[in-house]
C-alpha cells in the first residue's frame, strides 16, 4: 500500500484550475459563497466536516469528477494522514464488505440491523453519534445533509461501505431528483446560520472530562446551541467555592457566531456576545434556577450544565409555588444588577422536570458589572429593562395560573409600557419578513 496520500482539497484545486474555473463558479454551483468555497480548498478537515453530501455532489458534478477520484486515495490510511485529520475519525473508516448501493440502499441496511439486533433507532443514534436517523428512515433525500463524517460514521454502524454508497448516489443521479422533490433540497445561505454549514465539535472537554456530541438544540443567526453527554466516570473537580465541583452527567454546549455574513467577518462579534455570555453566568454563579457555568470553549463558546425539562407550556399547569420560585429568582437575578431581557417568550423560561423554573439563555441580558458604580445611563436602562422583566412575569403568570393572582398581578400585566409597543412595532415586520424569507428553503 502506498504511503503517499492525495488530500481531497489538493485534487478538488488542482481539477478547478485545469477545467479553467474561478472560484465563484464553482462556488455558485454549489450552492455556496466564495468564503466557503476558499475554506473548501485551504483547509483539508473541511469536507469532511463544514458541508452538506449534496453539496459534495454538487462540486463532483461541476468538476466533472467521480467521489471515488476525489475520495480514493485519501483513504489509503497511512500514518500521517490519520493523525492529520483523527478529530474527525469518520472521515477515515476503512471501507467494509457491506452492500453496495446509494443513499436509498442504506435504509433497507439500517432497518434489517436494526431488528437483528433488536437495537433501537435511538440506540443506533448514539453508538453512531449522530441524530435524524429516523426521519432518513421515512425520507431518503433528509440524508443529502449528512455531512461526509455522518455518512462514514452511519455506514461503519450498519457495515455499509461510504464510498462506494457515496459513489452510487452520484452516478444514479438520484440524489438531482431527491433534491428536487424535497424542500429540504433548498436551504438558506450559510450566512444565515452562525456556524455557516457547519457543526458543533464532537467532542470537547470541560471541568476535565470528556463530553460527545448527542443532539443539536438549535442553529440560527446568533449561535449553535447542543446536547453533550460526559464519557467515563469523572469524579468532582477541584474549584469553586465550596472546593468540589460535581461533574454533571449531561452539558450544554454554545458557540457564538464565526461564520462570515455574507463576506463580512463577524468572529469578533461572536466573541463579544460570549464574553458577555460567560460574565453573567459567573455573576449568577451559585443561583437556584440558573445551570452552572463550566468553561470557556475557545474565543466563541462556552459550556453549562443541562437541566432537564420543557419550554414553559399551559398544559404544566404550573401553580402558585412554579411562580414563587420564578420570582424570587427574578429577583435574586435583579440584585446582582442584571436584567433578564428575554422573559417575554415562554420558551426562554425552562419548566424543569422537576417542576421548578430556570432560566438558561442569557445571550441579550443587560449587566451593570459595576452596579451601583456605573453610569447613569446604564443605571437608567437596567431599571427600565427589570421593570419589562416583572411585566412579563405577570403576563405569564396571569395567563396561565389566573387562579392564583391577585388584583394586583392583573394590573401589573396590563401595564404595557412605550417601550414594548415600540419594540412590537419594530420587531414584529422584521420578524414576519425573516420568516417568509426562510419558508422558501422548507
Amino acid at each position: 500500500m502506498s504511503n503517499e496520500v492525495v488530500l481531497p482539497s489538493a485534487i478538488i484545486q488542482k481539477r478547478r484550475v485545469a477545467l479553467g474555473l474561478d472560484h465563484a463558479t464553482v462556488a455558485a454551483a454549489m450552492g455556496l459563497n466564495k468564503p466557503s468555497y476558499y475554506d473548501l480548498e485551504g483547509v483539508d478537515t473541511e469536507i469532511w466536516t463544514c458541508f452538506d453530501l449534496v453539496e459534495v455532489l454538487r462540486l463532483c458534478q461541476a468538476l466533472r469528477l467521480t467521489p471515488e477520484e476525489i475520495f480514493g486515495s485519501s483513504v489509503t490510511f497511512c500514518e500521517k494522514e490519520f493523525v492529520r485529520v483523527a478529530s474527525f475519525p469518520g472521515a477515515l473508516l476503512p471501507h467494509s464488505e457491506g452492500p453496495i448501493g446509494g443513499l436509498a440502499s442504506l435504509r433497507p441496511v439500517i432497518s434489517e440491523m436494526l431488528t437483528r439486533t433488536g437495537e433501537s433507532i435511538g440506540q443506533f443514534e448514539d453508538r453512531t453519534g449522530w441524530g435524524g436517523l429516523q426521519e432518513f428512515l421515512t425520507d431518503k433525500a433528509s440524508g443529502l445533509h449528512w455531512n461526509m463524517d455522518c455518512l462514514a460514521s452511519v455506514c461503519k454502524g450498519c457495515g455499509a461501505d461510504w464510498l462506494a454508497v457515496l459513489q452510487n448516489e452520484f452516478e444514479s443521479g438520484a440524489w438531482q431528483q431527491a433534491e428536487g422533490e424535497s424542500t429540504e433540497g433548498r436551504r438558506a445561505p450559510a450566512s444565515f446560520f452562525a456556524l455557516g454549514y457547519g457543526h458543533l465539535p464532537r467532542a470537547v472537554m470541560a471541568m476535565g472530562c470528556r463530553f460527545e456530541f448527542v443532539k443539536l438544540f438549535k442553529h440560527d443567526f446568533f449561535a449553535a446551541t447542543g446536547l453533550y453527554q460526559r464519557v467515563g466516570d469523572g469524579a468532582n473537580t477541584g474549584g469553586g467555592q465550596s472546593g468540589k465541583q460535581r461533574v454533571p452527567q449531561q452539558a450544554v454546549v454554545k458557540l457564538q457566531r464565526t461564520f462570515p455574513l455574507f463576506g463580512v467577518p463577524m468572529k469578533w462579534l461572536g466573541g463579544i456576545v460570549a464574553r458577555h455570555e460567560i460574565a453573567v453566568f459567573r455573576a449568577l454563579d451559585g443561583l437556584e434556577g440558573v445551570p452552572a457555568f463550566m468553561g470557556e470553549l475557545g474565543l466563541t463558546g462556552y459550556v453549562h450544565e443541562f437541566i432537564p425539562g420543557d419550554d414553559l407550556k399551559p398544559e404544566f399547569a404550573p401553580g402558585a409555588d412554579f411562580f414563587n420560585r420564578l420570582e424570587t429568582l427574578l429577583k435574586a437575578i435583579h440584585a446582582r444588577h442584571i436584567a433578564y431581557v428575554d422573559t417575554n417568550k415562554r420558551e426562554n423560561i425552562l419548566f424543569g422536570t422537576d417542576s421548578k423554573p430556570y432560566l438558561i439563555d442569557f445571550q441579550i441580558s443587560f449587566f451593570c458589572r459595576h452596579g451601583q458604580r456605573d453610569n447613569l445611563l446604564a443605571r437608567w436602562i437596567l431599571h427600565r429593562l427589570q421593570k419589562e422583566d416583572w411585566y412579563h412575569f405577570y403576563k405569564h403568570k396571569t395567563r396561565l395560573a389566573a387562579h392564583i393572582c391577585s388584583p394586583e398581578d392583573f394590573q401589573r400585566a396590563n401595564q404595557r409600557s412605550w417601550y414594548i409597543r415600540l419594540h412590537r412595532s419594530i420587531a414584529q415586520p422584521i420578524i414576519h419578513a425573516r420568516r417568509r424569507f426562510l419558508s422558501r428553503y422548507g
